[in-house]
């Protein structure tokens, strides 16, 4: 899966309303976390379930079996974080 360029899912200046290059994504459906236009690889961690990876760890290595999905304002409420901010309009539903 590329994890550039993706339309849903892209954080927006809350100001300019201009893309940042950040995506958010679930991995595995079981962490909530984004990804960096300039870091492709790596996903930082904002939180996880039971199963999941813990933020206070740092981001992870993404290699090829990881599974990612577009984080909708759904999961973010389902791992209790904030959405403002990081989802732009289309991705509130």
């Amino acid at each position: 899966m590329s994890l550039t360029g993706q339309p849903n899912g892209e954080a927006r200046n809350m100001t300019t309303g201009q893309s940042n290059g950040t995506s958010y994504f679930v991995l595995d459906d079981h962490t909530l976390g984004y990804v960096s236009a300039a870091a492709p690889t790596l996903f930082g961690v904002l939180a996880g379930d039971i199963h999941g990876h813990n933020p206070i760890n740092g981001p992870i290595v993404l290699d090829g079996g990881d599974r990612l999905r577009k984080a909708t304002k759904a999961d973010f409420d389902r791992f209790r974080v904030d959405a403002t901010g990081h989802l732009s309009g289309g991705e509130h539903s």
